[in-house]
């Protein structure tokens, strides 16, 4: 005998319905940019800085300024003059995101640079402004930090930079200003702060132990623990490429990873002392997320012979 779906049943059903569209309203989108200069529409007019401008577009510059075939990775920004303006790239934080305090912008480019060259990155609230002209903001924006150490200082080679800051509370965008020769390859990552914990947190480099455990906890308040993807996880050490947890467990309030201590061990590469660990990943939606924590390391003598 089958029996008809009871009333209640067609109600579940209609609340999942309902709760979908709302529960995907409410996913923060990723805030990366990718700053891929377009010959076709020239984006690069003298117009300040406001908020609620589209994410990644490039917002203001001044004649000087022009998108020249080339470069690292295809069409790039070139400046030509010789006053202080600034190429400005804006974009607004998510407005459905708890991005703020404690989070942090890191800022990649390419660069080509003669003498001195200026790099700022500002947030800003509503009303706020950067004029291009006399690299300030107004009093509705914050500079948040401000590079002048750039090199190669040749117009022929092109260099590198990365910078990271981490953001203030109150506001509701970001803007990056160049002023170089030529800039390329702009990716702007927000990333958010999460606590990390490993045990055993003194770690002999001689040790045949397995594993080392790291949890994870006290992701942002618009996040929870089941939100982390974790096949994006990575534990590093200083500039060494990072390795994935060998075993994933979420219990409660933390999230359980274990990895492999002679992987550890091989990435220490021998170095010893108060050493600070992070582990890196993406939340499932595809915001960055990293956690750091400080591993004493010792690597003791043979001892006596006997």
């Amino acid at each position: 005998m089958i029996r008809k779906p009871s009333r209640k049943f067609f109600l579940i059903v209609l609340a999942v319905a309902l709760l979908l569209p709302l529960m995907a309203l409410a996913a923060p989108a990723p805030l990366v940019t990718d700053g891929t200069f377009d010959t076709t529409t020239n984006p690069l007019l003298l117009v300040p800085f406001t908020v609620g401008a589209n994410n990644g577009v490039w917002l203001a510059g001044s004649a000087s300024w022009s998108v020249v075939a080339g470069g690292p990775t295809g069409n790039f920004a070139q400046y030509a003059g010789s006053g202080s303006d600034l190429l400005i790239q804006g974009f607004s934080v998510p407005t459905n995101t708890c991005i703020g305090a404690g989070w942090t912008v890191n800022l990649s480019f390419s660069y080509q640079s003669e003498g001195t060259g200026l790099v700022e990155i500002a947030g800003f609230n509503a009303g706020g402004e950067w004029d291009p002209a006399t690299n300030t903001v107004n009093a509705n924006g914050q500079l948040l930090t401000t590079v002048t150490n750039f090199t190669p200082a040749t117009g022929t080679v092109w260099g590198t930079k990365q910078i990271s800051v981490t953001l203030p509370p109150n506001f509701v965008a970001l803007g990056v200003g160049f002023n170089l020769q030529a800039v390329d390859n702009v990716v702007v990552e927000i990333v958010a702060p999460v606590s990390l914990k490993i045990t055993p947190n003194t770690l002999n480099l001689k040790s045949q132990g397995q594993w080392v455990t790291a949890f994870i906890s006290n992701p942002p308040s618009c996040y929870t623990l089941k939100d982390i993807d974790p096949a994006t996880i990575l534990l590093t050490y200083a500039q060494n490429e990072g390795f994935p947890p060998d075993k994933v467990n979420s219990q409660g309030n933390k999230f359980m990873l274990k990895f492999d201590r002679q992987q550890l061990i091989t990435m220490l590469n021998g170095t010893t002392g108060n050493l600070d660990l992070t582990i890196t990943g993406n939340f499932t939606d595809g915001i960055a997320f990293a956690g750091t924590t400080n591993l004493h390391v010792i690597k003791p003598g043979k001892g006596p012979k006997k």
